[in-house]
């Protein structure tokens, strides 16, 4: 009951998610180690993403975290089977493979979202045979608790996207870009510099590339602006081909910055 109401306190963040869930595990299961990996879409691999135990020395630090293939080691064959393993004695399995040290037992449960593995939560432990039916029972009910709030708070991530970002670009839309700098304006004790970016004979290309190729462009430029942001910088796409940039800064800075965006 208390894991379920500290899931349910999260809104948006899955990291916040998954450190809960791997914190709690070894608190109240009285648990040596747990590490919570999720599958990196870009990569196809298993990347460690939480841990609690002596994996994780202080606050959100993993100690030297690995990656894994899927098929690798008893999490790969979760990852890749969606099966769970409760391996008794890891002496006698030959896909274990040791991470900061060796340990007897092994408990790894997958983590579903529609019906695919997205990750897999692991337990080890230096006694044979620690983990019972009622570990695997439990963990496969945190696995599952655990994805219906990564769903969540993924489904709220892309609202807000689709709320403050420009769907071409990635950047800041008009309405966001109007709400911060209200904001700037009014915590700012120093000169908030607004940068204006307006396209010259852009419809060219529209007319005589088709408009595949404008939206192409308008992606590129915003690239380019959002590569050449300092780090309080903030951009938007007002819309069509005009562009904002936000700095922290004074005339001089700004009409420097500016020089460089318009090389750029």
């Amino acid at each position: 009951q208390d894991f379920s109401r500290t899931l349910l306190d999260h809104r948006r963040d899955i990291d916040d998610i998954l450190w809960d869930v791997a914190r709690l595990a070894v608190a109240r299961l009285d648990l040596e180690d747990c590490v919570i990996y999720l599958v990196d879409p870009e990569r196809g691999d298993l990347v460690q993403r939480a841990a609690h135990g002596p994996k994780n020395p202080r606050e959100r630090e993993i100690f030297n975290p690995i990656r894994l293939q899927i098929g690798r080691g008893i999490v790969g064959s979760v990852a890749a089977s969606g099966q769970v393993e409760l391996v008794r004695d890891t002496r006698s399995d030959l896909r274990y493979v040791p991470d900061d040290e060796i340990r007897l037992s092994e408990l790894a449960v997958p983590i579903f979202h529609d019906g695919r593995v997205i990750g897999v939560i692991d337990s080890e432990h230096s006694q044979q045979g620690f983990f019972t039916d009622w570990h695997r029972d439990l963990f496969v009910a945190i696995a599952a608790m655990t994805s219906g709030r990564i769903t969540a708070a993924q489904l709220e991530h892309q609202r807000m996207e689709l709320a403050t970002r420009d769907a071409l670009t990635g950047l800041l839309n008009r309405a966001e870009l109007f709400r911060v700098l209200q904001e700037r304006l009014d915590r700012s004790e120093g000169t908030v510099a607004v940068l204006f970016i307006d396209l010259d004979h852009f419809g060219v290309i529209n007319d005589s590339l088709s408009h595949l190729a404008g939206d192409e462009t308008l992606r590129s430029i915003g690239q380019r602006i959002r590569d050449l942001l300092p780090p309080q910088g903030m951009a938007a796409r007002l819309g069509g081909d005009e562009f904002v940039v936000l700095l922290d800064a004074d005339l001089a800075a700004a009409r420097t910055f500016a020089e460089r965006l318009v090389a750029a």
